[in-house]
């Protein structure tokens, strides 16, 4: 038996990387060749044994054989090349038959180049040496040896090797045209492991023609945008795991088994529970925990709540490196100060910083460093990667926190702010005291001289035992202050220099009895919120505000009187006045002409509406006047029956609405209005959407109600005297009765 492999001149070429020469680096090309091995047999039985095992070998190698078989229709292999190709030495010397051919084509191409390099290799393919069979044991043995030889000479790359030349940025063009061409024809599975530069998939899998139909491409990645650019046909998030299976993985690595050791139990609940479902944070934890005691665990535990993991967190860094200076910044102060703040609060933030805000956060919602969540927008961060973003800030310099851009350990921060005499570069603290450490007392040193906080852009402070801020706070560039349970707070002070501030929030401070005069003139607020501070009955004396939006006094229940508004506050949408104690809304509330919710719930001791109300209501989304008892009871001597009144009947046979002439809503002697008129004075351009009248004593809902075109939601809730409703409005969604005991008849809907 007799078999000769032949190598194609271009494959020897192929080992110095050789291409057209249209080809360039970024654009390598196919090398022109079809096939790497020739195979020349004599004999149909070689083909149906022997040499259809060391094709089919050759095939599943990756390797492109010429095999007589597939020759196409037309073509034809001639007897003299047979018998040129069974003598070595005519190969080799170029005589006789395949002497006078090899002649005959270099007179046809005048090349004396591209002649004498073609000799050269068939001097070398002459000189090949033979595998004899009877060396041997058997013919799969043989074959593997000739797939080796095969290998040797074409500089073949196993996956390994090649992966590793790639990354070390060695023959770069080598190595794609010997995925472009070996894999081609191939179906093949190739999974691409944290890629994190577009570069990674354009060299090793760059188009989809580089394989064969229906092969399959993996990519996994912490930056969405590579996927995008890759124009991939699918994406999957990879999610966190649950419970049971973070148990079971971080055991698996700490026991070797599926469930902890039973000394171990709640200590291990503990470590999966810090590690939020993260495969990486268990695989690593409960390897480095494996084998060590109890007091070991603990200690580790505890070290790693102030200094994280290494090997997770050189993992977690490759996405952050991936980030420009100032995406970096973004990143540090979302794990600081703003991981689960509403997104609006921290662009605004951002704006006043100079960060590109938008392009920032995208990058870091691609780079999956954080995520937007809820309908309300919250920034979220994986507790593993907010902790790798205080450590990159520890590391700044470990021994010296004053040298730090942030601080959060409170031993930190009682260190800087009481002891250091150093000058610091701080530029944000986030003081969370433990429990039973309620005081910072400042070092006079510790702050710069003069310092009026002037780079000060947020102030918050939650659960403090300040009382007062004092005359020298004047942080002029400060945009949002806010107070959260400061339960000795008892006066905000004169704030002229805050031109600034755009939000005033102050919360749940019980103690809080005055707000000063200044503050209803501060030119850019936009949203004053006093929410929850019961003792609250002192208010600036006028509010001129053309910026306000948002003003809510929900819960201020020692709240009698409201400011003079001294001008139109057409920016004023919202207004909740819930649970004081006020009898009547003041006639300049015409002045707030772009309101479109009111909020009056549990005012009991709201008597009256103005006249002008007439005008307001008429532009309202939402009115909330449940709850107000005492406005029913002084609508007249009988207010049920006046809450009960039927529209008119017009000329024509339609109903109409008895709406009041607005021109008498200045002309009135009493300036006020009976409650029920407010069923009169919407007609069907009215924009109303939503009313509550719950914990009224209405007995019948007027049938005016239908003329309320735009209203959908209805809530009449625990008016326990409401027997009947009888007609309801055309666009009605919902109406809530729960609560009406007395209900008997309710109309068709």
């Amino acid at each position: 038996m007799r078999i000769e492999i032949s190598m194609s001149s271009s494959s020897i070429a192929f080992q110095s990387g050789a291409s057209s020469s249209s080809s360039s680096p970024s654009s390598p090309s196919i090398h022109p060749w079809n096939h790497d091995v020739f195979l020349s047999f004599r004999g149909e039985d070689i083909r149906r044994n022997f040499i259809s095992h060391l094709y089919q070998a050759l095939y599943k190698r990756g390797i492109n054989t010429y095999i007589d078989n597939n020759l196409e229709r037309g073509e034809e292999i001639s007897p003299a090349v047979f018998k040129a190709i069974e003598d070595p030495s005519e190969v080799r010397h170029q005589k006789w038959i395949f002497g006078e051919s090899f002649d005959k084509l270099r007179d046809k191409l005048q090349d004396n180049t591209k002649m004498l390099k073609w000799k050269v290799a068939l001097e070398r393919v002459a000189d090949l040496s033979s595998f004899p069979l009877a060396n041997f044991r058997n013919e799969s043995e043989f074959i593997q040896e000739i797939i080796q030889w095969v290998d040797l000479r074409m500089g073949y790359l196993g996956p390994v090797e090649l992966g590793r030349q790639l990354f070390q940025k060695i023959s770069t063009i080598r190595g794609i045209n010997v995925i472009r061409h070996r894999l081609c024809s191939k179906k093949v599975l190739i999974i691409l492991v944290d890629v994190d530069e577009l570069v990674q998939i354009e060299k090793l899998a760059g188009d989809r023609d580089w394989f064969g139909s229906r092969s399959r491409i993996i990519i996994t990645t912490r930056d969405q945008c590579l996927l995008d650019k890759s124009k991939v046909d699918s994406k999957h998030e990879v999610l966190i795991l649950d419970g049971n299976e973070a148990i079971q993985l971080f055991c698996l690595h700490a026991f070797e088994k599926k469930e902890p050791l039973k000394d171990y139990m709640d200590l291990s609940r503990k470590v999966t529970k810090d590690a939020q479902g993260l495969p990486l944070a268990l695989i690593v934890l409960g390897s480095y925990l494996k084998g060590q005691s109890i007091y070991q665990w603990k200690n580790v535990l505890d070290k790693y709540k102030n200094i994280p993991n290494g090997n997770i967190q050189k993992v977690l860094l490759v996405s952050y490196e991936g980030l420009d200076d100032t995406e970096r910044e973004i990143f540090l102060n979302i794990a600081f100060f703003f991981k689960g703040e509403p997104l609006a609060n921290v662009m605004k933030i951002f704006d006043c910083c100079g960060f590109f805000r938008d392009h920032g956060i995208k990058r870091l919602t691609d780079k999956c460093l954080i995520t937007i969540e809820g309908s309300n927008e919250y920034v979220r961060m994986h507790d593993l990667l907010q902790d790798m973003g205080r450590e990159i800030v520890r590391l700044e310099s470990p021994k010296e926190p004053s040298k730090h851009s942030r601080l959060w350990f409170h031993e930190n921060i009682h260190e800087v702010l009481e002891e250091s005499t150093v000058p610091n570069k701080i530029e944000g603290i986030l003081v969370d005291l433990p429990e039973g450490d309620e005081e910072i007392s400042l070092h006079p040193e510790s702050l710069p001289r003069n310092s009026q906080g002037n780079k000060l852009i947020v102030f918050k402070m939650c659960d403090s035992l300040v009382k007062e801020l004092g005359d020298g706070f004047k942080p002029k560039n400060l945009t949002t202050m806010t107070f959260f349970n400061c339960q000795f707070l008892k006066k905000i002070p004169d704030l002229p220099s805050l031109s600034s501030l755009k939000e005033l929030i102050v919360r749940c401070c019980r103690r809080l009895v005055e707000v000063h005069d200044s503050v209803g003139s501060l030119e850019n607020l936009s949203n004053l919120d006093f929410r929850g501070c019961s003792k609250l009955h002192i208010l600036p004396r006028s509010l001129n505000l053309k910026t306000l939006r948002k003003l809510s006094l929900r819960s201020c229940s020692s709240l009698r009187d409201l400011p003079e508004i001294e001008c139109k506050m057409e920016s004023l949408n919202y207004l909740n006045l819930d649970g004081t104690v006020i009898e009547e809304l003041p006639l300049f509330f015409g002045n707030l002409v772009g309101l479109k919710e009111l909020h009056l719930l549990d005012c009991k001791n709201l008597m009256r509406l103005p006249n002008i109300a007439c005008i307001l209501l008429q532009h309202l989304l939402e009115l909330n006047i449940a709850s107000c008892s005492n406005l029913v009871k002084n609508m007249g001597n009988d207010g049920l029956s006046l809450l009960a009144m039927e529209s008119t009947n017009s000329s024509n046979g339609s109903t109409a609405l008895p709406v009041p002439n607005l021109q008498s809503c200045f002309q009135s002697e009493s300036n006020f209005f009976p409650i029920y008129t407010l069923f009169t004075m919407f007609n069907s351009s009215t924009s109303l959407r939503s009313l509550y009248l719950g914990a009224t004593e209405i007995v019948s809902l007027p049938t005016s109600i239908k003329e309320f075109v735009t209203l959908a939601h209805l809530s009449l809730r625990y008016c326990n005297k409401l027997e009947e409703i009888l007609e309801l409005p055309p666009n009605i969604r919902y109406v809530d009765v729960d609560g009406c005991k007395s209900l008997e008849r309710f109309g068709e809907v």
